[in-house]
């Protein structure tokens, strides 16, 4: 079984990789679908496991990639973990981040799923 760090590493990489292949040939994007479950399917387990902040939380630094601290804030988001997303998503300047940030306050509304 891989470390935290192999697996934080691993994450990395595949938010690299499906930014990398969604600019890419393929109008499905297939591949950049790809990468993005193989790093959601290691945050999933991890998140199962009680690590999902100590996996992903060092991914927000400011020194990290831009899409990698978009990636890794929508998904602590999309996981109850706002107190950590939001102001991530807040200062990067990516037009999906205000997207994503719309929908989840919309579904934070009394009567909205």
């Amino acid at each position: 079984m891989a470390t935290l760090d192999e697996d934080r590493n691993e994450v990395r990489h595949q938010l690299l990789e499906a930014e990398r292949l969604l600019s890419g040939d393929d109008p499905e994007a297939t591949a950049s679908n790809a990468a993005t479950a193989k790093m959601e399917a290691i945050a999933a387990r991890h998140d199962a496991a009680g690590h999902l902040v100590e996996l992903l939380a060092p991914l927000l630094a400011e020194a990290e990639d831009k899409q990698v601290r978009f990636g890794a804030a929508t998904f602590l988001l999309s996981r109850g973990h706002a107190d950590l997303a939001v102001p991530v998503l807040e200062t990067i300047d990516v037009l999906e981040a205000s997207i994503v940030l719309a929908q989840w306050r919309r579904r934070q509304q009394p009567g909205t799923a």
